[in-house]
């Protein structure tokens, strides 16, 4: 009012100024009426923008509006104008998939899904269940726990990732965030929270994780078979699956062969089940389809599958869709991995991916190992006859020795030269020389035990390592058979035996105490053979001048050892060679 008063004021001052009359009263009036019209429309609309901010800050203390109730967003509320709910409703739905309600105890009660994320019904059933009671994938015991002290604290929790299989069989993560609602007292009434679908980026990070996992534990571990529980249990465990194994074919009759195996407690049936069977290579089974497609092969649910011969099995350790792949080394089969889980799930390029780059990294590891295996076979092996060369043998005299000094065991040294070899070089060619050989080193196999050491130190000569030797009589009756063999006719040389073998013999600990001693005394005692007119077996002997020195200690064993059969009340003699 008082703005008008000076209006109506300032016109009649302006009238009287310029020197003539005011026009009419009624001009001042109506100035003055204007100016309340403008003040009364001013104080309306600050009114409505007060309402406006005051309905904010209630929707704010019940939760954020992000995690509003599905009326609000629709505009139901009649504190928010149509323009309002519609700017809030685009913010929302842009940035979440699923909107939800719990009760005081936990349980969901409403859920409301955004018709472009997901079917209106895929998650029905969750209501009346708490998120900790539906099944879930990559979530840990642990987790559940931390989240339920979170809720029961009555604190927000943001961004929770959880995977779940949906209706149509198909993986989904999604990130859940939920704040306390209290009601009109102030008392705890719930959680309202909304979840978006992640499962793309989730997907990538599981996958980045596996194949991280995958190459540590390569990396750790020289052999594939150490290796393979470690990988299957990185490979099931993010997707919350219970059961992976190796499988391999066996050549003699192609069947498939089951090797590592990890097991989650439940599906222990079905690990059973697989150690106890040989199964066939074909087309129609899961193992079967991936060996001959050369690919990823898929169950949705096994135990409903008529071709899976363990169904049985499957049901009883409650797994359902299950997926087995390849390694491939140079385009060939070498294994096959298979996987199960608890859920009826459908095949995706999420797990197919996974396979593909597990199997890559197992198929880089063998390729590395069997050249490493190549390599240090070449460096410890004679490359003619395939024996340890004289490098191996070495490292294997050494811990034989000390194997035969901590049991107190005898060891004994054979050191054979095939006499005339020089000759058939010379007359024959390298050829024949290598064919001779290459014959003498598969008699040599043939004819020891698997557990002696045979190798070729060079040109003709080889050795024989017996551990746990026997008495004198085992070790020459072994020498002997050596030497008929090796003098057996060759068909190669017309059933003739152009060579003949001569075999020196060193004992320990009785010839000698260390390693190269004993193959220094065994290479004397050979050259002692090679001079012989008879036997060409002869046992070490000293020089004339340590004879003495040498019977009078082995005496003084001989004495140690009867003092010792007599405490133990009769003769013992040490373990046959056996042949």
């Amino acid at each position: 009012m008082s703005l008008g008063l000076c209006a109506g004021a300032y016109a009649l001052g302006a009238g009287a100024a310029d020197g003539s009359a005011p026009s009419s009263w009624w001009d001042a009036v109506l100035v003055a009426v204007v100016a309340v019209v403008a003040i009364i429309a001013l104080a309306t609309l600050l009114a409505r923008s007060r309402a406006k901010v005051r309905v904010l800050e209630i929707a704010q203390r019940h939760g954020p509006l992000t995690s509003t109730s599905p009326d609000m967003l629709t505009g139901g509320l009649p504190e928010l104008t149509e323009a309002w709910s519609g700017v809030l409703r685009e913010i929302t739905l842009s940035g979440h998939d699923m909107f939800w309600e719990s009760d005081g105890r936990h349980r969901y009660t409403q859920i409301y899904v955004r018709d472009t994320a997901f079917g209106r019904n895929d998650f029905e059933w969750m209501k009346g269940k708490t998120p900790w009671e539906l099944p879930s994938i990559g979530v840990s015991a642990g987790d559940w726990n931390r989240l339920q002290g979170e809720m029961d604290a009555h604190r927000a929790f943001h961004d929770f990732v959880v995977g779940r299989v949906d209706t149509r069989g198909r993986l989904r993560y999604g990130a859940i965030s939920g704040v306390p609602v209290a009601d009109d007292d102030g008392v705890f009434s719930g959680y309202r929270g909304a979840s978006r679908d992640v499962t793309l980026v989730r997907q990538a990070q599981v996958q980045l994780e596996i194949k991280d996992a995958v190459t540590r534990i390569l990396a750790s571990h020289g052999r594939l078979s150490e290796a393979m529980p470690g990988i299957l249990e990185s490979i099931c465990k993010p997707l919350g699956w219970l059961y992976g194994a190796r499988w391999m074919r066996d050549p003699r009759d192609g069947a498939l062969v089951c090797g590592e195996i990890w097991a989650a407690p439940v599906a222990q049936p079905l690990a059973d089940d697989s150690r106890a069977r040989r199964l066939p290579c074909i087309r129609e089974d899961l193992l079967g389809t991936a060996f001959h497609t050369q690919a990823i092969s898929w169950m949705t649910d096994a135990p409903r599958d008529p071709h899976f011969v363990r169904a049985t099995a499957a049901a009883e350790s409650n797994l359902h869709a299950a997926f087995a792949f390849p390694v491939l080394v140079q385009g060939d089969v070498v294994c096959l991995l298979e996987l199960f889980g608890p859920h009826v799930q459908q095949m995706d390029d999420f797990i197919d991916s996974i396979a593909q780059s597990v199997g890559s990294q197992i198929s880089l590891f063998w390729l590395r190992r069997e050249a490493e295996a190549r390599l240090t076979y070449a460096a410890t092996h004679d490359a003619l006859t395939g024996l340890r060369n004289r490098l191996a043998f070495n490292a294997e005299l050494e811990k034989a020795v000390a194997r035969a000094r901590r049991n107190e065991w005898r060891a004994a040294l054979l050191f054979i030269d095939l006499d005339g070899f020089k000759l058939v070089n010379d007359t024959m060619g390298h050829a024949a020389g290598d064919t001779l050989l290459i014959g003498t080193a598969k008699r040599l196999k043939a004819t020891v035990r698997a557990s002696d050491t045979v190798a070729r130190l060079g040109g003709d000569e080889f050795v024989v390592l017996l551990e746990q030797a026997g008495s004198d009589g085992d070790i020459a009756d072994v020498a002997h058979k050596l030497a008929r063999v090796l003098n057996m006719p060759y068909t190669e040389f017309n059933e003739t035996s152009p060579v003949a073998a001569s075999i020196g013999i060193a004992i320990f600990p009785v010839d000698a105490g260390e390693p190269l001693e004993l193959l220094a005394r065994a290479d004397s005692a050979m050259y002692k053979a090679k001079e012989s007119t008879g036997s060409r077996v002869v046992f070490y002997r000293p020089p004339a001048n340590e004879r003495a020195a040498y019977n009078r200690a082995a005496e003084a064993r001989a004495a140690l050892e009867e003092s010792e059969d007599d405490d133990i009340g009769g003769e013992t003699s040490g373990p046959s060679t056996g042949v």
